[in-house]
């Protein structure tokens, strides 16, 4: 989809480890098998966890793991990521700063994480449906929580492509808009920074 190859365009190069968060169906785990020289799938759902390691094996990859674990608390090694990938899952957390510091531990100096979330809306029916926490999730909060966690070079950009769901049994399909966020680790406190991907200027 539109989404998929928005954030896809961010890895450059291929071949690195990446982290797919909140990897669900594993939709996308699959995707990023295809550029990625491995790929960390964690979800915190049981169900989530076998269907997407279903898919893995069924299609022969060897370069995927599939773990369980939570955003909050990632089963991932400090430092060990080039790329983290969070697609339509911060809106879900109680407190989405504490998955994105963790996104900054997991990262190495010069990571990049790429998010996908819902501007703010005010569909309520979705906290039911989809077991949302917050009605989408502001720009600017974003923004802070990842300025806090290190992260430099933000750029912030809406999506043609809207998100579809069904908010209830039966009810019509609404399109809700969305936007996609991504910046890179700076350096860690007395660590040289990694040259891995150039640095972009931050747009407000």
């Amino acid at each position: 989809s539109g989404v998929r190859e928005a954030a896809l365009v961010r890895l450059v190069p291929r071949g690195l480890t990446v982290a797919d968060v909140g990897c669900g169906t594993g939709l996308l785990t699959l995707v990023l098998s295809r550029v990625a020289g491995r790929v960390i799938a964690v979800d915190g759902s049981p169900e989530m966890v076998r269907s997407t390691r279903t898919k893995v094996a069924r299609s022969g990859l060897r370069n995927v793991e599939v773990r369980p674990g939570r955003a909050e608390s990632l089963p991932i090694a400090s430092g060990s990521c080039d790329a983290l990938f969070a697609f339509h899952l911060l809106r879900h957390l109680p407190r989405p700063a504490d998955a994105v510091s963790e996104f900054a531990r997991v990262l190495a100096p010069g990571g990049r994480a790429v998010v996908v979330e819902l501007e703010p809306h005010g569909v309520r029916a979705l906290r039911a449906a989809t077991g949302s926490v917050h009605l989408g999730l502001p720009r600017e909060t974003l923004r802070s929580a990842l300025r806090r966690a290190g992260f430099t070079g933000l750029r912030f950009e809406g999506l043609a492509e809207p998100y579809r769901v069904r908010p209830g049994a039966g009810s019509a399909e609404i399109a809700l808009p969305a936007y996609i966020a991504d910046g890179l680790l700076g350096p860690r406190p007395g660590a040289a920074p990694r040259k891995k991907t150039t640095r972009q200027k931050e747009t407000p």
